[in-house]
């Protein structure tokens, strides 16, 4: 299976979406193709989050958008960025 990595987009770090994450940074992980990419990483970073203000929406998963990380689908042997973590895949 190929791997992925998914890049937040450094300029909207601070949209209220990413307090649905528990993890801002580059991550890499296993799968069929850049919708499950999305979908696994979403599923393992997810933290409740709550609307910032009165009348605000509930922030959704910030990995699941294009507008907010980007994907590339990774070469077999593609070093590791700093920072970046490896998430496994499920047994």
């Amino acid at each position: 299976m190929p791997s992925f990595r998914l890049v937040p987009l450094p300029s909207l770090l601070d949209d209220p979406d990413w307090r649905a994450s528990t993890r801002q940074g580059i991550v890499r992980i296993v799968a069929s193709d850049e919708e499950q990419a999305r979908a696994k990483v979403s599923e393992v970073l997810a933290t409740a989050a709550k609307p910032g203000k009165p009348g605000e929406r509930v922030p959704t998963s910030p990995w699941e958008q294009p507008r907010l990380v980007g994907v590339i689908r990774l070469e077999d042997g593609e070093p590791f960025l700093e920072d970046e973590i490896f998430l496994a895949p499920e047994a």
